[in-house]
């Protein structure tokens, strides 16, 4: 859903994406990265599951968001007429979405409370004491795995 060379968020999504791929020794293959809209969006998910279809054999989607996510699964409904779980689909964000699907959608989640908290006081900081650089924080997520991802007995 987002272009990894233009947005910084998908960027940064992209990045942990390829540490995760080489932390278990899975070489990239360029074919892989499916960029649809640029709006971390429902159609994206729908235009990915005919890129993936024609242009490379994938086991697993990982969607920079839950809506892309969604759009891959009723993509896949669309085409086969259910959805059998012939992809694995993990997503970012976490959000009621994930839990609201059918099926109910694995995700990295994070804490957008704390994001928003975090922000409001970093913009408090910012207009009291004017920083003079930018400052990155991180903030904690979890893996919430559901029925999109197969689970090992």
């Amino acid at each position: 859903g987002a272009d990894p060379q233009t947005d910084i968020v998908g960027a940064q999504r992209f990045a942990g994406y390829q540490a995760a791929l080489e932390q278990a020794k899975i070489p990239y293959r360029n074919e892989w990265l499916f960029i649809g809209d640029g709006k971390y969006s429902y159609q994206s998910g729908l235009d990915a599951v005919a890129y993936y279809a024609d242009h490379a054999t994938v086991d697993a989607v990982f969607a920079t968001s839950d809506d892309g996510a969604l759009g891959v699964i009723n993509g896949l409904i669309d085409r086969d007429g259910a959805f059998h779980h012939q992809l694995g689909i993990i997503s970012t964000d976490g959000s009621a979405i994930c839990e609201q699907s059918r099926p109910k959608i694995s995700s990295v989640t994070q804490d957008f409370h704390l994001i928003g908290r975090l922000a409001v006081s970093e913009a408090v900081n910012a207009i009291t004491n004017l920083p003079t650089t930018k400052k990155q924080i991180n903030v904690p997520c979890k893996l919430e795995l559901r029925e999109t991802t197969p689970q090992k007995q």
